[in-house]
């Protein structure tokens, strides 16, 4: 619990001040009532749907694993604000959980264990990092998609048969293929942080959808329906057609849906951000598009099929650097875009030919994922990854990064001199 939340109550002063009072009687009271039961706290967060999505599974699995919950022990689950991003995510968790919406006295508890520290008093829902870290020692290997814990949300049959009916309304039946295509922009970020974070720290992630239109129309004339998902996006495509469906302006957009045509797709080809949370939980091909490189630290989580990443430029030089240059300069794990650009760099977007290259690699693999042979450059580039993240992050497990195209790789070898 280290950030502080900022929302309405914020914006009067007078609450603030209070809430310490009811901060402190509180935790007075669980002081208390620790020699017979033990309350612990536990945040989820609503506001950002990746999260919130994979918190549902890694909180159950833990609890499986770790069996925290004895006798002495009771969780007090909470959503950590009133914006909540997916409602049908939130029938989820109330259908499964006691759980207590956002109200002023959590506010106040929540605000007074942040400020001062007090851990004991709180649990923090594991990421699916570290979630990944417990499997991924007992399996030792990646070779199945998404992640090696069970998936804990199930469609019920009702929930099957909205989601027909939504694709009858397309002329399309469950059993033909879709690929979902994503492009991160600065909407979502706007509408549901509380303070403007996006152009401060989230912006070096964002990139057009226009440079997806080669890419979606090659996946249609190989017979794919293509679904934009995403919600809250900036621009409209350009390029819909009987069988590009840009659903994120669609009058039909559903919270279940949202969720289930990514759960449900032949593929997911798009960014990297909270949105692909349900391609990687249902275990569904992905593919990363302007992958961060700054992120590369974090990159084998989750199996992925070959993608592409952004690249840096030098803003002395205006020279592309190498993925030795980027762990050397230390950006790799910098996820603040003003910090990057005070160290001296900028990200520089895939262009479309090469969004398009990676589709037509991805089509031509996908159902060979986990038996692509690796060339030369791959195995340079697996080399150079697991010497960094091992020697400047002093991390071992992360010895499988983001799987790169070998034509992207082909023609961008400074990014492995």
């Amino acid at each position: 619990m280290s950030e502080i939340i900022k929302d309405r109550f914020v914006k009067n002063r007078t609450l603030i001040y209070l809430s310490y009072i009811v901060g402190f009687i509180s935790i007075l009271v669980l002081i208390i009532l620790r020699p017979f039961k033990k309350i612990l706290f536990v945040r989820v967060k609503v506001r950002n749907f990746g999260m919130f999505f994979d918190s549902y599974s890694s909180y159950i699995v833990n609890d499986e694993v770790e069996k925290f919950k004895d006798s002495k022990i009771v969780h007090i689950l909470y959503y950590d604000s009133d914006n909540i991003c997916n409602s049908y995510l939130d029938s989820l968790y109330r259908k499964r959980f006691k759980i207590y919406k956002h109200n002023y006295i959590i506010f106040s508890i929540d605000r007074f264990i942040s400020q001062f520290k007090l851990k004991k008093f709180s649990l923090e829902i594991t990421s699916i990092l570290a979630l990944q870290k417990k499997f991924y020692v007992k399996e030792k290997h990646f070779n199945k998609l998404g992640l090696h814990y069970e998936n804990k949300i199930k469609f019920s049959n009702e929930d099957l048969k909205k989601a027909e009916k939504f694709l009858q309304s397309y002329g399309i039946s469950m059993t033909d293929k879709w690929v979902c295509i994503h492009n991160r922009d600065k909407s979502y970020k706007n509408r549901f942080e509380p303070f403007p974070v996006e152009n401060k720290v989230h912006n070096y992630r964002n990139f057009q959808i226009q440079t997806m239109k080669k890419a979606a129309n090659y996946f249609e004339s190989m017979g794919y329906y293509v679904f934009r998902v995403g919600f809250e996006q900036e621009h409209e495509i350009d390029f819909s057609s009987k069988k590009i469906i840009d659903y994120s302006f669609s009058n039909k957009r559903d919270p279940f849906i949202d969720i289930f045509l990514i759960s449900s797709c032949e593929l997911y080809f798009g960014s990297n951000s909270g949105v692909c949370s349900p391609a990687i939980n249902f275990k569904r091909p992905l593919v990363h598009i302007n992958y961060p490189p700054t992120n590369l630290n974090i990159s084998s989580d989750y199996l992925t099929l070959p993608s592409i990443t952004k690249k840096i430029e030098c803003l002395k030089t205006g020279k592309l650097i190498s993925f030795k240059e980027m762990y050397q300069s230390k950006i790799i794990g910098v996820y603040d875009d003003e910090h990057i650009k005070s160290l001296g760099y900028k990200h520089v977007d895939n262009s479309e030919d090469e969004i398009l290259q990676i589709a037509k690699e991805t089509l031509e693999n996908i159902s060979i994922y986990n038996n692509i042979k690796e060339d030369d450059l791959t195995r340079e580039y697996n080399k150079i990854t697991a010497y960094y993240n091992k020697k400047v992050l002093g991390e071992n497990f992360l010895k499988v990064p983001l799987k790169l195209g070998k034509s992207f790789l082909n023609k961008n070898k400074y990014l492995i001199s």
